[in-house]
Formats: C-alpha cells, sequence, structure tokens
C-alpha cells in the first residue's frame, strides 16, 4: 500500500511539473502575442493619426490660398476703383 501511494505521489509530481513547464511555454506564447498585436494596433494608430494631419495640413492650405486670393482679388478691385 505505502509503495502505491509513493507511486502515486510520484506520478503526480511529474505530471504537476509537466503540466507546469507547458503552462509557462503557453503564458510566454499568449505574452509574445499581446506584445505583437499591440505593436500592430500602435502602428495602425500612429498611420491614421499621420493620414489625419496630412488631410488637416491640405485642407488648411487650401483655405488659406482661397483666403490669400480672395483677399488679393479685393485689393486688385480697390486699386482699380481708386483710379478711376
Amino acid at each position: 500500500m505505502s509503495t502505491l501511494t509513493a507511486e502515486n505521489e510520484r506520478n503526480l509530481s511529474e505530471v504537476e511539473t509537466k503540466y507546469q513547464s507547458k503552462l509557462r511555454a503557453l503564458q510566454a506564447q499568449n505574452d509574445l502575442r499581446r506584445k505583437t498585436e499591440l505593436h500592430e494596433l500602435e502602428e495602425r494608430k500612429n498611420k491614421q493619426v499621420h493620414t489625419l494631419m496630412k488631410n488637416h495640413e491640405k485642407a488648411f492650405s487650401d483655405i488659406k490660398t482661397y483666403y490669400n486670393d480672395i483677399t488679393s482679388n479685393n485689393m486688385a478691385l480697390i486699386n482699380t476703383l481708386k483710379v478711376i
């Protein structure tokens, strides 16, 4: 009976050791996957921010050009009317 108990305890410790190592391997794999996914998410976010900033700069430049054209045309009209 005692040899059977000792053998079962030895088997139990072997199984525990085996599954502890598997658990550590899975945790390491999941940590790596999580870090990779976070990195990819950060890259997508940065790309989107860059695109938004680029679009904003273009729209701002277009508006600035539009109002500068209006201002220069009005100044030209004023100068023309002063001469008359």
